[in-house]
């Protein structure tokens, strides 16, 4: 799934003209710092069927570490947030 979406992503990258690819190229590589970092299907597999066999369901499940994570960040005021963010962004230059 993560492959598709990469190469999803590289298509439309590649219509790109040479002034965004200069300015938002960088970002690219940010994918490959996430991805080893992705959610086994087993996990996820075991949170949709504890979702479906729940007495009273959630009307939504965290999975992983990350989601934990990005829940709480979205909560924090936008300029904190932001430069959470920012500092995960490559620097170059």
């Amino acid at each position: 799934m993560w492959e598709k979406g990469l190469a999803v992503v590289d298509e439309i990258v590649k219509k790109f003209p040479p002034q965004a690819l200069e300015l938002y190229g960088p970002v690219r590589d940010v994918r490959e710092r996430f991805k080893p970092h992705g959610i086994p299907p087993d996990q996820v597999a075991r949170a949709v069927e504890h979702a479906l066999l729940a007495r009273s369901p959630k009307a939504c499940y965290l999975v992983g570490r990350d989601a934990r994570i990005l829940s709480v960040i979205r909560r924090l005021p936008v300029g904190i947030r932001d430069w959470l963010i920012a500092r995960q962004l490559p620097t170059y230059g």
